[in-house]
């Protein structure tokens, strides 16, 4: 895993006065596999979407994100779901982009792991890259 990009505007603040953010992430999926990648957050954010890109997908692969309690700093037990953002999403079988976005900006504390799993039906590693958005608080 790699960052990619990480890019700052001020001409997205919100009404609390955060500041809008696009932060990128690389991966590669084996083929054939279900398979998991977690980042942690170092600042309290509100995501509100992102986009991603996709490289060698397969009719019938299947993307998922999520925001995990690896490390139980919510003290629900460690690996606790906090949120289901997406759920095994179709993913087009041809290389392509696709942007989500929500109406709100969900809160996720400082510490939780965004999670993308990504399954793979095909014969070749899948690559992709996501951009997250978000407005991180205090900034």
């Amino acid at each position: 895993m790699s960052v990619i990009s990480s890019v700052s505007t001020r001409a997205w603040a919100n009404s609390q006065g955060s500041e809008a953010r696009f932060q990128g992430y690389g991966y590669t999926f084996p083929a054939g596999a279900t398979t998991s990648f977690d980042q942690v957050l170092s600042s309290t954010v509100r995501l509100q979407g992102g986009y991603y890109w996709v490289k060698n997908p397969a009719l019938g692969d299947k993307v998922s994100l999520k925001v995990v309690d690896v490390d139980d700093i919510l003290g629900g037990g460690a690996g606790v779901v906090v949120s289901d953002y997406v759920t095994d999403m179709p993913v087009a079988p041809w290389d392509h982009q696709q942007e989500l976005e929500s109406p709100t900006a969900g809160l996720i504390p400082a510490g939780l792991y965004l999670r993308i799993t990504y399954t793979s039906t095909g014969a070749d590693a899948v690559d992709l890259g996501v951009t997250y958005r978000w407005f991180v608080e205090g900034a």
